[in-house]
């Protein structure tokens, strides 16, 4: 549907307020559409899933390898017990 409106929008030479309104979006919809097309051709109208650039809760590769460590190290060790070597006593 995103191809269709760019190229509704490119042959009928109608200003983009008239595009947007004939098929229902909003303007910075179709500017978003057309940075898309520019940049990344058809592929980059496709629907993706948002991708978050960075995780804030994630946990650091320190931490993680070293759990990894005590786990191999204790394998018997639940989460809670592991959680102990990393809390401050």
């Amino acid at each position: 549907m995103q191809a269709k409106i760019l190229e509704a929008a490119r042959e009928r030479r109608l200003p983009v307020e008239e595009i947007c309104r004939q098929y229902g979006i909003h303007k910075s919809v179709y500017y978003r559409w057309l940075n898309r097309y520019r940049q990344k051709g058809e592929e980059g109208l496709r629907d993706a899933a948002p991708v978050p650039k960075k995780c804030p809760q994630e946990t650091p590769p320190e931490v993680q390898a070293k759990v990894v460590e005590l786990k191999k190290a204790h394998p018997f060790l639940g989460s809670r017990k592991l959680r102990d070597f990393f809390s401050p006593v």
